[in-house]
């Protein structure tokens, strides 16, 4: 594996919602029918340009099945990807055993609260649906963002697994399957000696911070005190084509 890695989180950061397409945007996931995510045609171009010369890894908190939905171009699609926020490594789609034992050793000291927590959302009338993600998180998406935020203030002085709000969507991880824990693992199995790294969600941070280099979009400055290397995507750009036009300007 080259020792440059590029690291990113998917949704919102390298592909995108049909709410966002343009005409000449590409599909690259269709879900029960329809078409779900995009990327530009320049995304294709830029990122099979970096894949030729250091090692793109896409580390998202999609589960398993959720991510094996993504259909890359060939010429741009990753022999890695972390799924899980951190708890799975795919290669070529098939699970990494390894990784899957360690992930689960991790977790094991938690199942009891994340089971809590899971009958507790069991009896709220105010969660849309629950699950328990490829048997290392559990999340919970609401009717409103109101709701979850109500939940979210709710559960955070509660449990000692980590609560993450994004949109919608409530997350309760244990404290080791986050982004950042996976740049740490991947660098130690691969040798990886330069890290540069992508997100657009206070989920990503941890890799963010991780990393040598990372790309952020301007509303998630105010989260980064310490870091030597963030790059800021202005308000006015698309942010998957400045992260891979940034990536680019490093190899």
């Amino acid at each position: 594996m080259k020792k440059f890695l590029f690291a990113s989180d998917m949704d919102n950061t390298l592909i995108f919602s049909y709410k966002n397409k343009e005409i000449s945007d590409i599909c690259i996931e269709i879900f029960e029918g329809k078409e779900q995510c995009f990327i530009t045609s320049e995304t294709e171009k830029y990122l099979s340009k970096i894949k030729k010369n250091i090692e793109f890894v896409p580390v998202t908190t999609r589960s398993i099945e959720q991510y094996q939905r993504i259909k890359l171009p060939d010429s741009c699609k990753p022999r890695y990807a972390v799924t899980t926020n951190g708890a799975i490594l795919l290669e070529n789609d098939c699970i990494n055993k390894e990784w899957l034992e360690k992930s689960k050793e991790i977790v094991e000291p938690w199942r009891n609260e994340i089971n809590k927590i899971y009958n507790v959302l069991n009896n709220h009338s105010t969660k849309k649906r629950f699950k328990i993600v490829d048997d290392m998180y559990l999340y919970s998406v609401y009717d409103n963002e109101n709701s979850a935020n109500s939940d979210y203030i709710k559960f955070k002085n509660e449990t000692n697994l980590n609560v993450c709000l994004s949109g919608r969507k409530l997350y309760f991880f244990p404290p080791e399957i986050n982004k950042g824990v996976a740049i740490q693992r991947l660098k130690k199995m691969f040798n990886i000696t330069k890290t540069i790294s992508a997100g657009d969600s206070t989920i990503d941070l941890p890799m963010i911070i991780e990393s040598d280099i990372g790309i952020i979009p301007k509303y998630l400055e105010s989260h980064i005190t310490h870091h030597k290397n963030i790059n800021i995507c202005s308000n006015d750009q698309r942010f998957y084509t400045y992260v891979l036009k940034t990536v680019l300007k490093y190899i």
